[in-house]
């Protein structure tokens, strides 16, 4: 979003046309004054995410602990590489195939999505590495 022609920076929020700097957790906030990302705005005030563990209830302000996901509002444990899954948020690490956690693709190999790829960039049908951060001189 841009305000006045102006580009917000990351932390900022473009709100009504105006950049806005996002509360942090323990301000307060508003539609008109939301809170940074990751956090949530509860009765007027921004709060940090809970972390809850397997079997509880999840929801943008209760987060799941590592290797576990959320899946119809509870918290259910990641399989690891080779375990079984059923889809793509299953998997701690790599893909769900054929309802088996595998590897991300390597750069070269075919793809149908960039979550199918480690580098997360899959063009015409196969995984391409990420652009170099440095330049040619």
């Amino acid at each position: 979003c841009q305000a006045g022609g102006v580009r917000c920076a990351p932390e900022d929020a473009c709100v009504a046309g105006s950049c806005v700097a996002r509360g942090l957790p323990g301000q307060a906030c508003s539609d008109a004054a939301p809170c940074v990302l990751g956090a949530a705005c509860s009765a007027g005030t921004c709060v940090a995410p809970a972390i809850v563990g397997e079997g509880a209830a999840c929801d943008a302000a209760h987060r799941c602990a590592y290797r576990a996901y959320c899946q119809a509002g509870s918290c259910v444990r990641a399989s690891l590489l080779g375990g079984p899954c059923t889809n793509s948020g299953a998997c701690a690490s790599g893909r769900c195939a054929s309802g088996t956690c595998v590897p991300l693709r390597s750069d070269g190999e075919p793809c149908a999505v960039a979550l199918e790829c480690a580098s997360g960039q899959c063009v015409a049908g196969a995984c391409k590495p990420l652009p170099s951060a440095c330049f040619g001189g």
